[in-house]
């Protein structure tokens, strides 16, 4: 099951996917962090839970320096002010509107910073994740810095996408990789993660 729900109908079909031994797709991926009660041992009925990148690259580093042993991750988004909103149409400059961890940004965003649910689910946890989240009028893409340390050293990634033409909130990236993650299901050469 590919989940694609508002994050307040996540529960309404995450818990009955995962009691039956499904395998649940995760696009909001807040929810994860939002209802910590889902994921506990989704696979003591058999299920499974895929989370795709979304709009962040860097993962398969942030994997293998999670391995080395993490010493930090910060994730820097910056997005167009009208991605928030109304109340951030008239922004002129750029502005940090958060900074904290990874599960107060979901809860405060949750419909805009799903990269930092998928970015500290992979790295060293919702709250040891730092996130900062700029509305920032000279962008025109969604854009997402990755700052990872750890014992094997120092990955700085940087994803530029163009926002969804139906949800600004949303990189049009996103989709394209869910297709992928249900690709690596099946495929015999995996690359990556």
């Amino acid at each position: 099951m590919v989940e694609c729900l508002p994050p307040d109908l996540f529960p309404a079909i995450a818990g009955p996917v995962l009691a039956v031994g499904g395998t649940l797709v995760v696009a909001s991926v807040g929810g994860l962090l939002s209802h910590p009660e889902i994921p506990e041992n989704p696979d003591s009925q058999g299920g499974r839970i895929v989370v795709p990148s979304g709009a962040v690259a860097g993962l398969d580093a942030l994997a293998a320096a999670r391995e080395a042993g993490l010493h930090s991750v910060r994730l820097v988004t910056r997005k167009p002010p009208t991605a928030f909103g109304e109340g951030f149409a008239n922004h002129a400059v750029a502005q940090c509107i958060f900074s904290g961890t990874a599960t107060e940004a979901v809860a405060r965003y949750p419909r805009n910073i799903n990269v930092a649910a998928t970015v500290s689910l992979a790295g060293v946890g919702p709250e040891a994740t730092l996130v900062e989240i700029w509305a920032d009028p000279a962008v025109s893409e969604n854009t997402h810095e990755l700052f990872i340390r750890s014992e094997a050293g120092e990955v700085y990634v940087r994803s530029a996408n163009l926002p969804d033409p139906e949800n600004p909130k949303s990189s049009a990236v996103t989709g394209h990789s869910i297709v992928a993650a249900l690709r690596r299901t099946t495929d015999l050469l995996c690359i990556g993660t």
